[in-house]
């Protein structure tokens, strides 16, 4: 199977922010989308705005929903964007060895679990390449390829990002690859500051007048969604033991509160 040269179609697991926002993109670039997630609520809203954002135009008509992967089955290309952990991980690259063939790519979505290791759990490691989205989006996008990953699967890997409209950086195999590896423990410690009294709004307006980052870490941590940014966290601080990467004490009360980030309309900031 050449999925390179083949017409892509898309099986994406997790309808999740990544998810949901990667299958958006992909059938506006005329990509067509098996969105699977167990959640019927999940999947609702996900279908709800892709369809928003695709209007009345084409688009709309290349997404599918399910809650089974067999009825992506024909797909060129598997994308895994479930939750960060690695009991969901295992679980979906299982589902996903049972029904697609070998020599499927499978792209991981994982920001913070080394690729050798997924590689592992999915029982074919040729096949497993990372393809890390950054959020908030940007037009870069990290391939990180394993020991054992083939060429196929990279090559694959770069032909999704491009027919996004994205560009393809490939970088080395370490748990948080770049992006989550640098911004996870920024956001954790502007996190710490507001615990200490500082406003959120404050450490945010420091960071992009003062150091260029466009949204702002507490801003991006909304984003992102305060249970993914913990599960993430806690990744990398046991692949990593660096203190940097322990959950803040404020995030872990957010997380217990229920105050999530935007998908929950509260977070560092309050969303109507």
């Amino acid at each position: 199977m050449d999925t390179v040269t083949q017409p892509l179609r898309l099986t994406i697991l997790g309808a999740g922010a990544t998810g949901a926002g990667l299958a958006r993109v992909a059938v506006h670039r005329g990509i067509p989308v098996v969105l699977v997630d167990p959640g019927r609520r999940v999947l609702e809203r996900a279908a709800a705005a892709i369809a928003e954002a695709a209007g009345a135009g084409p688009a709309r008509r290349l997404l599918r929903v399910t809650g089974s992967v067999a009825d992506g089955g024909d797909a060129t290309m598997v994308v895994e964007a479930v939750t960060e952990s690695a009991v969901a991980k295992t679980r979906a690259f299982a589902q996903a060895c049972a029904v697609f063939a070998a020599g499927t790519p499978l792209a991981s979505c994982s920001s913070a679990i080394p690729i050798e290791e997924l590689a592992d759990w999915s029982g074919r490691p040729p096949d497993l390449v990372g393809t890390h989205f950054p959020n908030p989006a940007c037009d870069g996008v990290e391939v990180t390829r394993g020991r054992r990953t083939s060429e196929h699967a990279v090559a694959s890997a770069r032909a999704l990002v491009l027919a996004l409209g994205l560009r393809p950086v490939l970088i080395g195999e370490q748990p948080g690859f770049v992006g989550a590896r640098l911004q996870y423990p920024l956001i954790n410690a502007a996190a710490g500051l507001v615990g200490r009294g500082a406003r959120a709004a404050s450490v945010d307006a420091v960071m992009g007048s003062c150091y260029g980052h466009t949204v702002g870490p507490l801003r991006a941590a909304d984003l992102i969604g305060i249970d993914t940014l913990v599960l993430t966290l806690d990744e990398l601080y046991t692949r990593t033991g660096d203190e940097s990467c322990r959950p803040s004490p404020v995030l872990l009360d957010m997380l217990q509160d229920g105050a999530l980030g935007r998908k929950a309309g509260r977070g560092f900031y309050q969303y109507c």
